[in-house]
């Protein structure tokens, strides 16, 4: 295969992960809140951070792939995201619970992605141990977003969704050490909405 040839399916490989870590989030989100409540923007600049900013963080981890799923957030605007759900309507959600809905979207999201991991696993050259950490929650300040031009090893994106005013910024870093594997898993599934973990978010406001 030419240098060339190589570059353009590593090329469409980086384009078609995004893509499906993308479909990933966003049928997650649906699942969570109407599909017509939201809608995804490209992200054209991005504020500083303030200390009412915050951001959860989940990891996704085999011998080959580290997924890292990040969403800043501060409680008002999360508070704005719940509240689309119709079982919300009306209620009052504290911030504990505002913080609580991001965490279960992160627990979700890294849910679908550990799924396509395990239905594709023997594409991969080291089938080791597959590791989902916990939502690691802490103040947006202490880690920044960090906005990153892809590399032969790492692909990042960035993106926001919207719910009026309010505003939720998401992010995927996948270090990548088997491309051939990545590339026979996308070609088995491009898209990660059917991919089921049969979770439910849920919160004590449910109780």
């Amino acid at each position: 295969m030419s240098s060339a040839h190589a570059k353009d399916t590593s090329q469409r490989d980086v384009v078609a992960l995004k893509e499906a870590l993308r479909d990933a989030a966003s049928n997650r989100l649906k699942s969570v809140i109407p599909e017509d409540s939201f809608k995804p923007i490209e992200m054209r600049s991005h504020a500083m951070l303030t200390e009412d900013d915050w951001m959860v963080k989940i990891i996704v981890e085999s011998e080959d792939l580290i997924f890292t799923f990040r969403v800043y957030y501060t409680v008002d605007d999360a508070r704005t995201f719940a509240l689309q759900k119709p079982a919300f309507k009306g209620k009052k959600i504290s911030p504990f619970l505002c913080h609580d809905f991001i965490r279960e979207y992160c627990n979700l999201t890294a849910g679908a992605v550990k799924i396509w991991l395990q239905s594709n696993y023997s594409a991969l050259k080291e089938c080791g141990e597959l590791v989902v950490n916990l939502p690691n929650q802490k103040p947006a300040q202490t880690e920044p977003l960090a906005i990153k031009e892809d590399s032969e090893d790492e692909v990042f994106d960035v993106w926001v969704y919207g719910v009026g005013d309010a505003q939720m910024l998401c992010s995927w870093n996948v270090l990548v050490y088997d491309w051939d594997g990545v590339s026979e898993m996308l070609e088995c599934t491009q898209t990660l909405d059917d991919q089921d973990d049969g979770g439910e978010v849920e919160f004590l406001l449910f109780n």
